[in-house]
């Protein structure tokens, strides 16, 4: 049985359903087709592009033995692995625990060492899919690392990693490395509206906010999303029209937002620098396009403040940058956004400090 069930939301998809990235998709069917996929894959890229669901795609494709699949036994097949019930998969994912994401334990790579070699008990290939693969430490990777120096012949591994960096470099010199990117807007609005369901205009201000992620558009309701960006802002105008001391205000303001917002894999910095992003990401459009309201996340005119200069807004998103590679781990939230909000002040006051 899986070490962790196939997340249900991604589970269900097929080459069919997927959006984007088509060259890598036309490479690995050409690879299915002809019988020459590595034994490991690593899919690397940033969040939401649709790194789960290709992996799911690639799987199907194996144990149904052709696509789409052509017989009965084909199609239960897939049906089994769209459930989450298929005995041939294993599946790893961090260790969860107070809504965080901590590490992939130990136990479940040596779980996997273990059942490997084993046969397959329904299909002529076993697949270990390990998500968040940057969550091994270096005593769980290094214990994977024997598995994928001698991999069962039956065996298809698919790494999927959301920081490739973060790897040992052992593990990704033996996968086949993917790269995924943000899907273009020209494939994401059709994809929203004739997949999803969305209105063409919900389709379209979905693609711009989620910066051509598949997945971080259909997982807000958009009707909160305008709320959300809305309280950003006005926090963002109170800290930059206030004095210092605004900055422990506007941390916790930023905070609860990002409580309030984040999706079940998310923790509440992560939400909380997203939307700082996105209305890091109006500002700057404002101030250099002030007559392309369209280019807008809300696609509403949104003009900076006076308080807001440019290189204030470029060191937010260099502090942005810095802090996003630690979010999802586990530090004090509200401290670390002080600190960027601190580097932020201090620049201000030196703008604002007569020569």
């Amino acid at each position: 049985m899986p070490l962790e069930p196939l997340p249900s939301d991604q589970a269900r998809h097929t080459w069919e359903t997927l959006v984007g990235n088509g060259l890598v998709r036309d490479a690995v069917q050409r690879a299915l087709t002809e019988g020459r996929l590595p034994h490991g894959l690593l899919l690397h890229g940033p969040e939401h592009v649709g790194k789960m669901g290709f992996a799911v795609a690639i799987t199907k494709h194996l144990m149904a033995g052709q696509w789409p699949p052509g017989d009965e036994e084909a199609r239960r097949t897939v049906a089994k692995i769209a459930r989450s019930s298929h005995p041939d998969i294993l599946c790893l994912r961090p260790d969860m625990r107070a809504g965080k994401a901590l590490q992939i334990k130990i136990d479940d790579v040596r779980e996997v060492e273990r059942l490997a070699p084993l046969s397959a008990i329904e299909s002529p290939w076993k697949v270990v899919i390990i998500d968040g693969a940057e969550r091994m430490n270096p005593q769980t990777a290094n214990s994977l690392l024997k598995v994928l120096e001698e991999p069962p012949s039956h065996c298809k591994f698919l790494l999927i990693s959301h920081r490739r960096s973060a790897l040992l470099p052992t593990v990704i010199s033996r996968c086949t490395p993917l790269r995924f990117g943000p899907v273009p807007s020209e494939e994401l609005v059709p994809w929203l509206v004739q997949s999803q369901g969305l209105e063409p205009s919900q389709a379209e201000l979905a693609a711009r906010w989620s910066e051509g992620r598949p997945g971080a558009a259909l997982a807000l309701p958009l009707a909160q999303w305008e709320s959300h960006l809305g309280e950003v802002n006005e926090a963002m105008e109170r800290f930059i029209a206030g004095d210092f001391g605004g900055i422990f205000d506007t941390a916790a303001r930023l905070l609860a937002v990002g409580k309030r917002s984040k999706t079940t894999e998310e923790t509440p910095l992560v939400a909380a620098l997203r939307w700082a992003r996105l209305w890091l990401r109006d500002r700057l459009v404002a101030s250099a396009a002030p007559g392309e309201p369209d280019l807008l996340t809300r696609g509403i005119t949104a003009p900076p403040s006076d308080g807001w200069s440019v290189p204030l807004l470029c060191t937010l998103g260099d502090e942005i940058e810095r802090l996003w590679p630690l979010a999802d781990r586990t530090i004090d939230a509200q401290l670390a956004l002080e600190s960027a909000l601190t580097t932020v002040g201090a620049l201000r006051g030196k703008q604002a400090t007569p020569s």
